[in-house]
């Protein structure tokens, strides 16, 4: 397997992942109907992120070449790691257990 397949990959599949886990955490969180929610909220999420799960099989054969299209190497940065969870932490907390618009 070249290198900028599983370089795609590794870019893919892992968002995808933490989106499908994290929105199955806020839905769980959810008071109306916990099990009902945590199902809805994992077909739409898996399903509809989908794309990311497969997209890095594009890479394959002739249709891109290898030369092209070169992108310099993604570093990983303590900076952007800790904000990453402070905001699933927020998103979490703040949007699971639902958001109310009115005072009924």
């Amino acid at each position: 397997m070249r290198r900028s397949v599983c370089r795609a990959r590794q870019l893919t599949v892992v968002p995808y992942l933490t989106a499908g886990l994290l929105s199955c955490a806020a839905g769980a969180l959810n008071p109306v109907g916990p099990l009902l929610i945590l199902i809805s909220v994992a077909a739409a999420s898996f399903g509809g992120n989908s794309g990311l799960a497969w997209m890095w099989k594009l890479l394959y054969g002739q249709r891109i070449p290898s030369r092209e299209l070169q992108m310099p190497e993604i570093e990983r940065n303590r900076g952007w790691v800790i904000a990453a969870v402070v905001l699933a932490i927020g998103f979490i907390a703040g949007l699971g257990p639902g958001m109310k618009f009115h005072s009924g």
